[in-house]
């Protein structure tokens, strides 16, 4: 393998482990764990190219089992791990210019929000959704991936005192992200949304003030 470069590493981005159970399965098999590899990591590859696995066990817990196995999968998965995951948050006007949506704030309607990134499969995904009478803005029917949420347009007319919307602070919800601040559409967004099976990401909502680039001192 010296010499060799990866197609998918798994530790790319930090130390990652997979802990494996051998009580789950009933002897020798492939039942454990599912560690899934986007088919985007071997684009370009003929289809009578080898793939190497290497892992490394017994580098966080020690082996008990008295041995451990990998199977290759030689079928790919129908439909979502678990479950369909969702997105959603609001987009209101911060009264009281504190950078979250507190209570009685108002949403904002009529603002839509484009969802981009790549589902596990390595599938593009791009989606649309406008906020309701409430601010609220949903995405559903996620695979797991990773995901960003862009503000794609602005409010419309002005705010309820007749002055116009000027952008806020955005809020990261519960699955994390990197909220990236600015004035334009596309620009304004949460980025680096990792997506679970079946988990419903909250709160990533983005607040706008009125007729002011900053809060004050």
């Amino acid at each position: 393998m010296g010499g060799s470069l990866p197609l998918f590493d798994l530790d790319g981005a930090g130390d990652v482990t997979v802990k494996m159970n051998y009580r789950l399965n009933a002897g020798s098999g492939d039942g454990d764990a599912y560690v899934l590899i986007p088919d985007a990591a071997f684009a370009g590859q003929a289809a009578n190219s080898y793939v190497y696995l290497y892992s490394k066990f017994g580098g966080t817990w020690t082996g008990n089992a008295g041995f451990e196995e990998w199977a290759v999968r030689t079928t790919l998965p129908t439909g979502n791990p678990v479950g369909a995951a969702s997105l959603s948050g609001y987009v209101y006007l911060d009264t009281d210019l504190g950078g979250t949506r507190g209570e009685g704030e108002l949403g904002i309607r009529g603002v839509v929000k484009q969802l981009q990134g790549t589902d596990y499969l390595g599938n593009p995904v791009v989606l649309n959704a406008t906020t309701d009478n409430n601010g609220f803005y949903q995405f559903t029917g996620l695979l797991v991936g990773n995901y960003s949420i862009f503000r794609a347009s602005d409010p419309s007319g002005l705010t309820p005192n007749d002055v116009p919307y000027a952008n806020g602070d955005n809020t990261v919800g519960n699955l994390g992200g990197t909220s990236q601040d600015s004035d334009s559409p596309f620009t304004d967004c949460i980025l680096s949304i990792s997506v679970g099976a079946g988990r419903n990401g909250l709160n990533y909502n983005f607040g706008f003030w009125e007729g002011i680039e900053q809060p004050p001192n």
